[in-house]
């Protein structure tokens, strides 16, 4: 015999809200009955959740320094390219000038 459909119901309805993380009654009924070890706990998570407001200014800030590193990283790659180019330029101006007057030289 195969089981009822409401009792299969139950049971999708009972996994399901277990898989999702949701506490069962049975379980809130045991974490009001927390013992003074947990509730001390408790009382420490709040005080972390009090002063994660400093927290976040410090993160913040050591966010900015990194995206502030990040930037200045970048800035020196970027005139890095900009002195290779110029170096470039100039090298191949110096090889124009030298091939002009090496051939300056032949016609003469």
């Amino acid at each position: 015999m195969s089981p009822s459909p409401i009792s299969t119901a139950r049971r999708l309805r009972s996994t399901s809200k277990a898989s999702k993380g949701v506490p069962s009654s049975k379980t809130k009924e045991k974490s009001l009955k927390a013992s003074g070890s947990t509730r001390k706990l408790a009382g420490k998570k709040r005080e972390r959740k009090a002063s994660s407001g400093e927290d976040s200014e410090d993160s913040e800030d050591s966010e900015l320094e990194s995206v502030k590193k990040k930037m200045r990283r970048l800035q020196a790659e970027i005139d890095k390219a900009t002195k290779r180019k110029e170096a470039a330029r100039k090298a191949s101006k110096l090889f124009k000038l030298i091939a002009l007057q090496s051939h300056a030289h032949y016609i003469q």
